[in-house]
């Protein structure tokens, strides 16, 4: 029998051997054009086989037929159970571990960070070899417990891994840092500071944030790619993860590659705060892989907000089995420009299975199982030519009184469907309370922690 940081560390084995992956870049156009001719045959087979509605104590789902022979093998390029990052703890999630429903391949490449790559070891005690250490590129870094300052990230190829008792007042970055790991610790600004970061080739892993403005990977015109966002627990007054996205002065400013896996994810967090912003919220971002996440907006008895976003500009998103605790659900929407929007605001392919939405808030409410795609009827195949694929998805509401579930059941925001959207097995049933952190820690084969 195998404890529970065993099975963890089973998925999240380490050690590297050799260079990274050499996965094609999406060249040329919008990638949900090109992406077109396998996500075809994904979806007809989607339809073909969809036709078992489970009941709500079910809620693995069937086997809705989301297999995608046509999609990329990614396990020959760095896909969910790829090669291992060299960090004594820190590994490539594995992205298919819980994925009992058989959905099948992600169904774009997934292409994970780069790993640093280090020729020293130095140990920091206090401010002094804080200092050498940040200075010092190609750098394993142990930081051993204390209360430091400002994580100040300006070097490449550095791997920084915290105590337990670690806490560091801030996280910066300054001239796009390359090939850099965080992990363990903690990083407390308080809720008045953001962390933002412009990095490529980052990981953050079990890194507990307990207060913080925001969280954001990327400023405007300048975004972050390849990101890997694992098993950490963030509490902020605004977005506990975001990426910004481009402005009008900016169009065409797009990141790239987010993982984001098995975090517990908390936004609007700050008492009197209103929820005014979701607690995971992306755009203008070229593939987006979010599984296996708890997230929540707003404290018990605010007004919320819907939880995951995806917001104008998004190619390539694929959500599956990701838990909303508290607020409104999963929200899909293109940047609101009824008269013209602007080609690199389109959205591309969205995919979404197996969600549980516990919603039980004075909040907007939500669509058809607490996802809804906008409240404008602004959603056209003009501003959103990718396809989205919405598979056995459940909520569980307070104004629902049929025990038995109500099939795509009206919400305050409704769908607005497009030629070749799939809705399927969408679910409401009566409220009833989301299991414990812990107990859905370990239904992962996660650690518990009330922390991370």
């Amino acid at each position: 029998m195998y404890t529970m940081k065993e099975k963890f560390v089973a998925r999240l084995v380490c050690g590297i051997a050799g260079a990274i992956m050499a996965i094609s870049a999406v060249a040329g156009g919008l990638p949900f054009e090109i992406m077109s001719s396998y996500v075809d045959g994904f979806i007809e087979e989607t339809i073909t086989n969809d036709n078992n509605q489970d009941d709500h104590n079910n809620d693995g789902g069937t086997n809705d037929g989301g297999t995608n022979d046509g999609g990329t093998n990614d396990g020959d390029n760095g896909g969910g159970g790829g090669f291992e990052l060299p960090t004594g703890g820190v590994a490539r999630y594995d992205l298919y571990g819980t994925d009992t429903a058989g959905r099948g391949t992600i169904p774009f490449p997934v292409i994970w960070p780069q790993a640093p790559r280090i020729t020293r070891s130095l140990t920091v005690t206090n401010g002094a070899s804080l200092a050498t250490a940040l200075a010092t590129p190609g750098a394993r870094i142990n930081v051993r417990a204390g209360n430091y300052g400002t994580l100040a990230l300006r070097q490449d190829d550095q791997i920084w891994e915290l105590a337990d008792g670690a806490v560091f007042s801030g996280l910066t970055a300054t001239g796009r840092p390359t090939r850099v790991i965080v992990q363990g610790g903690v990083i407390n600004p308080g809720f008045s500071t953001p962390i933002t970061l412009v990095v490529d080739d980052f990981v953050m892993a079990n890194v507990n944030i307990p207060a913080v403005f925001n969280l954001s990977f990327g400023a405007s015109a300048n975004m972050s790619n390849r990101v890997a966002f694992i098993h950490n627990t963030v509490r902020a007054r605004s977005a506990a993860f975001f990426t910004p996205g481009q402005s009008a002065s900016d169009v065409g400013a797009f990141g790239s590659d987010m993982i984001i896996a098995a975090n517990y994810l908390q936004g609007g967090m700050q008492p009197g705060n209103s929820g005014a912003e979701p607690a995971l919220r992306v755009q203008s971002n070229i593939r987006t892989i979010i599984v296996d996440n708890r997230a929540r907006t707003g404290l018990n008895g605010q007004r919320t907000k819907h939880t995951y976003r995806s917001h104008y500009g998004n190619q390539d998103y694929f959500m599956r089995r990701n838990m909303n605790e508290y607020g409104d659900g999963i929200y899909f929407q293109p940047r609101a420009n009824q008269n013209a929007i602007r080609p690199s605001n389109r959205m591309g392919n969205h995919w979404v299975y197996d969600h549980l939405n516990y919603y039980n808030g004075p909040g907007n409410g939500a669509g058809p199982a607490g996802i809804a795609n906008s409240h404008r009827a602004d959603v056209s195949p003009t501003n959103w030519p990718g396809r989205l694929v919405a598979i056995n998805n459940r909520a569980y509401r307070p104004d629902q009184t049929n025990a038995q579930g109500v099939l795509d059941a009206p919400g305050r925001w409704r769908w607005y469907p497009k030629s070749g959207d799939v809705l399927s097995n969408n679910i409401e049933f009566p409220y009833q309370a989301p299991p414990s952190l812990n107990s859905w820690r370990a239904a992962d084969g996660l650690p518990p922690g009330a922390d991370h």
